[in-house]
């Protein structure tokens, strides 16, 4: 089936359970190559599966990991990891994973730093210190408060350094979280 979709430009997955498979998976999926739009809506993966479909999409430019329940604890780490790893044109990132670590969010930002336009992410602390340090072409950026309260004053620093905002959502915050100035 897959022969057949050589000008596909966008991959979803749905509630899906993606499997690693020992087949050579680099030229089965050969021609998903071209593929610039990834995402996924409650799909779980393995750390392999992942890493295998990854390989085979280095045209990548949005990626959406959309919430999930992985059975295997590190699988979402991994994932961005592996983003990382062998897709290293993204400009459009978008993650809602849950059972995630907040080093892997920093490092997936500061890996793209201003190759990102846009990003949607969970936020702490140290992931808003990123984008405001990394990041600071960033044009659309959507952040959704972690359950805790967050500080204002790396909310400000970020507007200080991302100039080229244009769109801002803050998802879930407090409104004594919010600066003024916004």
């Amino acid at each position: 089936l897959v022969h057949y979709c050589d000008q596909l430009s966008s991959l979803h997955f749905r509630y899906c359970n993606l499997v690693s498979t020992t087949h050579n998976i680099d030229e089965l999926l050969s021609p998903l190559s071209r593929v610039k739009r990834l995402s996924f809506t409650w799909t779980d993966f393995s750390e392999m599966a992942i890493g295998q479909l990854l390989s085979c999409l280095p045209s990548l430019t949005s990626v959406n990991f959309g919430a999930n329940h992985n059975r295997i604890r590190t699988a979402n780490d991994s994932a961005l990891n592996a983003l990382t790893q062998r897709c290293i044109s993204i400009t459009d990132l978008a993650v809602s994973l849950q059972q995630i670590e907040d080093e892997s969010l920093c490092d997936v930002i500061a890996f793209y730093g201003n190759r990102l336009t846009q990003l949607s992410i969970r936020c702490e602390p140290t992931t808003i210190t990123a984008i405001a340090n990394c990041c600071t072409n960033i044009t659309r950026l959507t952040l959704r408060a972690a359950g805790q309260r967050q500080n204002t004053h790396t909310l400000l620093h970020l507007l200080h350094r991302c100039h080229r905002l244009e769109r801002m959502e803050l998802e879930g915050w407090l409104i004594q979280d919010i600066p003024s100035v916004v």
